[in-house]
C-alpha cells in the first residue's frame, strides 16, 4: 500500500508504524494530513490510538481499516474518523478518501486564515458584515476559476445566510470595511500582502482579491 501511494500520487509518507504506541507518538510529532489506522495492532490497538488522539486532534482525517468485526463494532464517538474501510479494500478508493480529506482540511484552514487576516486588519468579529465578508472571500477563493462578480458573490452569500436580498449583505460588508479602515495603514497592508499597491483604494473587490491571492500562495507553498 505504501508503494502504491508513493508511485501513484503526490502524497508523501512521513512515517510507518506497526504498533499503537509508536503511532500516537509519530502522529503528535509529525501532525500528518491523513492517518491510515489499522485497528488490529499490538501494544495499543487502533481503538486505543483513537482514544489517545481524541482530544489532541481537531481534524477529521483518520481512515480506519480492519478485519475485526468486533473492533469495528466498538467504534463510536470518535469525531476524527473520516471513513471506515473494512479489509480487503481497494487502494484506489483509499487514495480517493485521502484526497478528499486533504481538500476538506485545506478549505477549513483557508477559512481560518481569512478570519485571522481580517482580525489583523481591524475587522470587528462580532458584526454580521465581517462574517458575510469572510463567506464572500471564501466563496471567491473556492470558485476563483469562475471569475464571479461582486453582485454574484453578494447573491450567493445572502442565499446561504437565508437573507431576502443581497443588498443587506453588501451594506453590512461596506460598513464593516469602513470601520476597519481606521486601523489600516500601508505598513500593515505591506506586512500581510506582498502584492499590495498603495495606488489602489481598499475596496471590497480589491481587498478580497488580495486575500484570495494570499491564500493561493500559501496553499501552493
Amino acid at each position: 500500500f505504501s508503494n502504491f501511494i508513493t508511485n501513484e500520487t503526490n502524497f508523501e509518507i512521513v512515517a510507518k508504524t506497526t504498533n499503537g504506541k509508536d503511532t500516537i507518538e509519530k502522529y503528535l510529532e509529525l501532525k500528518p494530513d491523513v492517518l491510515f489506522l489499522d485497528l488490529d495492532m499490538p501494544n495499543i490497538n487502533g481503538l486505543g490510538v483513537l482514544r489517545n488522539l481524541k482530544n489532541q486532534n481537531d481534524k477529521r482525517n483518520i481512515i480506519i481499516t480492519s478485519q475485526s468485526k468486533e473492533l469495528i463494532s466498538d467504534l463510536y464517538d470518535f469525531e476524527n474518523i473520516y471513513r471506515l474501510m473494512p479489509k480487503p479494500f481497494k487502494f484506489d478508493q483509499a487514495i480517493k478518501s485521502a484526497k478528499e480529506i486533504y481538500l476538506e482540511n485545506s478549505l477549513v484552514a483557508s477559512k481560518e486564515r481569512i478570519k485571522n487576516i481580517l482580525a489583523k486588519l481591524g475587522f470587528n468579529p462580532s458584526v454580521s458584515g465581517t462574517s458575510h465578508f469572510i463567506e464572500l472571500i471564501f466563496i471567491k477563493y473556492q470558485r476563483r476559476n469562475k471569475k464571479l462578480s461582486l453582485k454574484d458573490l453578494y447573491k450567493i452569500v445572502s442565499t446561504d445566510a437565508g437573507l431576502l436580498t443581497s443588498t443587506s449583505v453588501k451594506w453590512s460588508i461596506e460598513n464593516a470595511l469602513s470601520s476597519a479602515k481606521r486601523f489600516m495603514d500601508k505598513d500593515l497592508l505591506y506586512s500581510i500582502f506582498n502584492d499590495y499597491h498603495p495606488a489602489f483604494e481598499i475596496t471590497i473587490s480589491y481587498l478580497s482579491d488580495l486575500i484570495v491571492n494570499y491564500l493561493e500562495r500559501v496553499n501552493k507553498g
